[in-house]
């Protein structure tokens, strides 16, 4: 959902490294009925208006779908008017920083998407869900709210100050395909099905088959114009998190630490087999550990790992894609595979409403059927061998719903709606509109018993893989590159002559290495810490 906002999450995900993590604590309350039907520990004064504002104006289906959810509530509390008023996405963070702007809140706004919104807003301008969620939802059996919900929809802020997001749905990373083309290739089973790599290695010999059993088709389009956003960074991502899932185990906070938290790192313990055992609220990272294994040439892109994952993407990347890959976006790579003259692309689920939308408008096209199978491990031995033997993906939990704060009353009314639109009833009811309009949604549902209807997510019968981005090389690369332009520019024009052929992948890793280690204490000068805090990793950097 979201696909414009999506793309920006994406990028400040591998820039910013803004990866969020769960918690859930407290205890039940004692119960009292409510008219909404339902139990909670006080009572709510449904006579007020509820203000939603996100940035859903570019995807009229999920207006529409909300707009339901806002009419049901209205049913059953007449005296609560719930206006649904979609934001441009483009404009959505000016929008955003102009209602927040200087002292006391003085929007109208009620329930806004928090992805852009600073941490300093969110913990100011925001409501903590955290008193909320250990209290009964009425609209889902007077079960605690919490107990309703995927740990993923709940994540703690950064800081670890409080819950101010909310995440209804999940969102990640697949290979989608031509049917018509990878029949015409002979990418298909005895029974009919068609084939899906079980490996990278075996996804390049698909590559191979097609380019030669189809006539002038592409195996696989992507944008090399840029490396940071869309398809790129995403492989980039999921690959580097497949090769150091265990990198977590020589950075964790330890005793002594200035970051050591005792309540999570004196009993953590690295678990690759756990998907979510990476998660930041499960334990802390020393960041400044990481970066002084960065400057000890014990981490970079020159070890073998980081060369074997280059070194197999490039044998996809260019080698089965578009000839004018390097100059290309992915707008214009893209474009191929909608002509039908390429297999595959690489994408989140906001592929299927893409698909929808392109076909619509293009009446007289050829509308081919698309598959979709997700990223394929990678595979080695020795030092160049990944850590685990599955692939995360990008994505993760979506929604970023925030309720601005307001007086308590306003903010119980508010949080009332969100337990409606929280609970098994209130998805269904938004499922079922996309539904009827023919839309997609971009993954499963976090609240718990809703079944995702096959008609809107093709791909539920896929579990979440876990999140790349709990990994901290992503992050804390991420951080060097986005906090110091000319490292930035570094990056993207060493990825750019590295998938052209103009430098060895080697040379890659030698060069990438010498820029991260270069803009260390330049990124620890904008952060207001001394030059060389890597020195003594146990100190806080701000002293």
């Amino acid at each position: 959902m979201h696909k414009k906002i999506a793309a920006v999450c994406m990028a400040v995900l591998m820039l910013a490294g803004a990866a969020f993590s769960v918690v859930g604590c407290g205890k039940e309350n004692s119960e009292e009925e409510t008219p909404g039907g339902g139990t909670t520990t006080e009572e709510i004064d449904y006579n007020g208006t509820i203000n939603i504002n996100l940035p859903i104006k570019d995807f009229p289906f999920e207006d529409i779908a909300l707009q339901a959810v806002a009419d049901a509530y209205e049913a059953k509390h007449p005296e609560t008017t719930v206006k649904v008023e979609g934001q441009t996405s483009s404009t959505y963070k000016d929008w955003l920083d102009s209602q927040f702007a200087g002292g006391a809140s003085v929007t109208d706004a009620d329930i806004v998407q928090t992805l852009l919104i600073s941490n300093a807003y969110l913990t100011t301008k925001m409501v903590d869900y955290s008193s909320y969620l250990v209290k009964p939802n009425p609209y889902n059996d007077n079960t605690v709210w919490k107990d309703v919900l995927s740990e993923e929809a709940y994540p703690m802020s950064v800081d670890r100050s409080g819950i101010y997001t909310m995440n209804f749905t999940t969102n990640m990373s697949f290979f989608f395909y031509n049917k018509e083309v990878w029949r015409q290739a002979g990418l298909v089973n005895q029974d009919g099905t068609d084939k899906v790599p079980a490996t990278w290695d075996e996804l390049l010999q698909f590559c191979e088959q097609i380019e030669q059993n189809t006539q002038e088709k592409v195996p696989f389009v992507a944008g090399g114009a840029t490396y940071t956003t869309g398809a790129m960074s995403w492989l980039l991502n999921i690959y580097a998190d497949q090769y150091y899932r265990s990198v977590v185990e020589d950075i964790h906070a330890i005793a002594g630490d200035y970051c050591y938290d005792p309540d999570i790192d004196a009993d953590w313990e690295l678990d690759v087999s756990d998907k979510n055992n990476d998660s930041p609220s499960n334990y802390t990272a020393n960041m400044l550990r990481f970066y002084q294994a960065i400057m000890n040439n014990e981490i970079t892109p020159s070890d073998a790992k980081y060369q074997a994952m280059i070194t197999n993407l490039k044998k996809l990347i260019p080698t089965y894609c578009q000839d004018n890959f390097i100059s290309n976006n992915y707008y214009q790579a893209e474009e191929l595979f909608w002509s039908g003259n390429a297999a595959m692309v690489f994408n989140t689920p906001d592929f299927f409403n893409t698909y929808k939308q392109i076909f619509a408008q293009r009446p007289d096209a050829n509308q081919f059927e698309i598959g979709f199978f997700p990223a394929p491990p990678m595979t080695g031995t020795g030092d160049a061998k990944p850590d685990s033997d599955t692939v995360r993906s990008v994505g993760g939990a979506v929604g970023w719903y925030g309720v601005v704060k307001k007086d308590k009353k306003q903010n119980d009314l508010v949080m009332d709606f969100m337990m409606f639109w929280g609970s098994k009833e209130g998805q269904d009811i938004f499922n079922e509109s996309l539904k009827e309009q023919g839309a997609f949604i971009s993954g499963n549902s976090l609240v718990k018993g809703v079944d995702t209807p096959v008609e809107i997510y093709p791909a539920k019968d896929y579990e979440f893989p876990g999140l790349c981005h709990n990994n901290p090389i992503g992050q804390f690369f991420g951080n060097l590159c986005s906090m110091n332009g000319p490292t930035y520019q570094t990056f993207e024009a060493l990825c750019k002559n590295m998938f052209g052929g103009d430098i060895t992948v080697q040379k890659f890793g030698e060069q990438l290495t010498k820029a991260l280690q270069s803009s260390i204490p330049t990124y620890f000068a904008q952060m207001g810490w001394k030059s060389d805090a890597y020195l003594t990793p146990e100190k806080d950097p701000s002293l």
